[in-house]
């Protein structure tokens, strides 16, 4: 029986591992510990917490690798370190040696210490080369996450192919989510989608990747501009990771609704998810993260401490090699800059994040934050073909971001940007909206064109717009230029 439990859990079959467990009369110190991990990936994270610290308690040592990994899953990362403290790699099991270090470069990696979590990793992968094939494709996947971390995508999609390949049907989850996040922030929506709708075929296996899965389709539709849809799943993300007790998707996910808010400048949205975000914050990362999208938000109000603390965030990601939010966060700092009117300081940040963005081999998906960050993109706008900040303009034919705007006339009154409630916060804005009835398909006063998004129509007394992004919010297009 306990040979059946073993191979139950090597397999990735959790369900007939913790029937099998329940059966056992005398479980042994090892039993608890794969009774412990079975119910750690089926969600039942008290219990795996109790058989696991049971496991410890009979003798089993390196049950105090899952006991971290249940602990970190809490947010309780000095609780997982204190339990991998505990442990001498050197006198342990090759398999277990792997696992341990791999968790120990996990916590370090989540808490920002990139170069410290590489460092454990190659140590990790010493050790797993003498492991069963799970071990390696565990510590593999690792790898991986840590290589893309650092703007190394080459070396994370080999990684992330042998860990595919040699993982069991649960693993294989993650590391397709994990090859869906690096796809992502490439550019390549095609490759991601893909990998995301396989993890979603297999996510049954895997309950604890309930919440991580829709948090990946979030930034998936937000990196394309696809406000709504990116909404509603990091809005999912938030429930299932709030009722699974997993703070730290919830932690990405609210603040993935505090970007797509201040992107749209809701603020009671951008309040409520910046204020859920702060009471999760467990880690410096986490910090620097929130940060960012606090910096963000206060830069859209015009508020200059929205400067010091898109410093802080800049300053701790540079500290410990975080290239990708290196470059992201420039690129607000250079918006920072421009809102103040300090053009040298906007474009010394610009030239900071070219160099960024070359140093990660120049394919990172800048749209990701430019599309929000108007005054950025004018700049870039304005460099000559041979400026070296070039380097970080899109394709010439990207589409600007579009928002659907409706004027509800009807009973309660409002303004809806992309489905949501906003104030009159725009110049103009009735005007342009009265222009906008009048005209019916408007010709733009500053090029003398027709404007091909700025078509208006009544559905059921509501009207209904088409509008982009310029430099003061959102706008139909073209007739913005007119209402400066």
């Amino acid at each position: 029986m306990a040979q059946a439990l073993l191979k139950a859990v090597l397999s990735g079959e959790y369900q007939q591992g913790a029937q099998l467990f329940e059966a056992l009369k005398r479980p042994a110190a090892q039993d608890f510990r794969w009774g412990g991990i079975c119910h750690l990936h089926l969600g039942n994270v008290l219990k795996a917490r109790r058989l696991l610290l049971t496991a410890v308690a009979k003798g089993d040592q390196g049950a105090r690798v899952d006991l971290a990994t249940c602990l970190r899953f809490e947010g309780e990362f000095a609780a997982a370190r204190s339990q991998l403290n505990a442990l001498d790699v050197d006198q342990m099991a090759a398999r277990d040696a792997a696992l341990a270090l791999r968790e120990g470069a996990i916590l370090e990696e989540q808490c920002g210490e990139v170069a410290r979590a590489a460092a454990l990793l190659d140590e990790a992968w010493s050790h797993a080369v003498g492991a069963d094939p799970l071990v390696q494709s565990a510590v593999a996947q690792s790898i991986a996450l840590v290589a893309a971390h650092q703007g190394n995508d080459v070396k994370a999609k080999a990684y992330l192919e042998f860990a595919e390949e040699h993982a069991n049907a649960m693993r294989r989850v993650y590391v397709q989510l994990a090859q869906a996040a690096s796809a992502t922030c490439l550019g390549r929506f095609r490759d991601a989608e893909q990998a995301l709708c396989a993890a979603e075929k297999h996510a049954t296996r895997c309950p604890l990747s309930s919440a991580l899965l829709p948090y990946r389709w979030g930034m998936w539709f937000y990196a394309q501009g696809k406000s709504n849809p990116a909404r509603e799943a990091f809005r999912r993300a938030v429930h299932l990771a709030h009722e699974q007790q997993q703070p730290e998707t919830e932690f990405y996910a609210q603040l993935g609704l505090t970007a797509l808010a201040t992107a749209v400048g809701d603020g009671a949205a951008e309040r409520g998810s910046l204020a859920r975000a702060k009471v999760l914050v467990t880690t410096p990362r986490a910090q620097a993260y929130l940060d960012w999208r606090l910096g963000a938000a206060l830069i859209r109000q015009a508020d200059p401490r929205g400067v010091e603390r898109l410093d802080a965030a800049s300053s701790y990601f540079q500290a410990n090699g975080c290239t990708r939010e290196v470059v992201w966060v420039l690129l607000h700092l250079t918006e920072a800059h421009a809102v103040f009117s300090s053009s040298t300081a906007a474009r010394e940040a610009l030239r900071q994040a070219a160099d960024a963005h070359v140093m990660l081999g120049g394919q990172q998906h800048l749209a990701l934050e430019l599309g929000a960050l108007v005054r950025t993109r004018q700049l870039l706008g304005t460099l000559a073909a041979h400026e070296y900040e070039r380097v970080l303009c899109g394709p010439a034919n990207l589409a600007p971001p579009v928002a659907e705007i409706h004027l509800v006339t009807l009973g309660s009154p409002a303004i809806l940007v992309n489905g949501q409630r906003v104030r009159l916060q725009l110049k103009k804005f009735v005007e342009t909206l009265a222009f906008l009835l009048h005209q019916r398909k408007p010709r733009c006063g500053h090029c003398r064109r027709k404007s091909s998004e700025g078509s208006l129509q009544h559905v059921r007394r509501t009207i209904s717009i088409r509008c982009v992004m310029n430099s003061s919010g959102w706008f139909p297009d073209c007739v913005c230029r007119m209402t400066r």
